[in-house]
């Protein structure tokens, strides 16, 4: 979207909505949960990236709204082990939240490891054309037009069908 859309938007003269997008406004957190809803985008992940100094990290995490799955699993952590929260260690969080991300990155690039994989093995190529149309007729089976296209042919009595 144009900067003026997401200030209408946002019901923002468009001056006032450049200088939050620029940085030069004071930060309003409601304000990035509003552009965040137009955009589509996670606002925690947002403000994240602001604490973290990566503002690339708001755009990698734009399509799985990373920030607000965690806060999400924090809530609900939160709500489970209450007071226990308060017997963590510090050492243990750190050992803990940094094994978590670890075995992220691992299944990040195990799944495009394999996506890979999957393309390398089935080149892009068009079917080919067929121009003998008694060769259609064979590939479509002999039952006849009322025949479902999607059934395949029955195997009932046939020897090598043995299970």
């Amino acid at each position: 979207m144009r900067p003026i859309d997401v200030a209408n938007a946002m019901k923002m003269k468009p001056r006032s909505y450049e200088y939050f997008e620029s940085g030069k406004a004071r930060l309003n957190v409601d304000r990035v949960h509003q552009v965040a809803k137009i955009l589509n985008a996670d606002p925690y992940a947002i403000l994240a990236a602001i604490d973290i100094g990566s503002p690339a990290f708001a755009l990698r995490t734009v399509e799985n709204k990373m920030g607000t799955l965690w806060l999400m699993a924090l809530l609900e952590f939160d709500a489970t082990a209450q007071d226990d929260i308060s017997r963590l260690a510090p050492a243990v969080l750190i050992v803990s939240f940094t094994k978590m991300f670890d075995e992220l990155l691992v299944l990040a690039r195990e799944r495009d490891a394999s996506a890979e994989d999957w393309m390398s093995d089935k080149p892009l190529q068009a079917p080919p054309a067929e121009s003998d149309p008694e060769a259609r007729a064979d590939d479509q089976g002999s039952g006849g037009p009322d025949e479902d296209p999607g059934s395949k042919p029955s195997t009932e009595g046939d020897p090598d069908d043995a299970t």
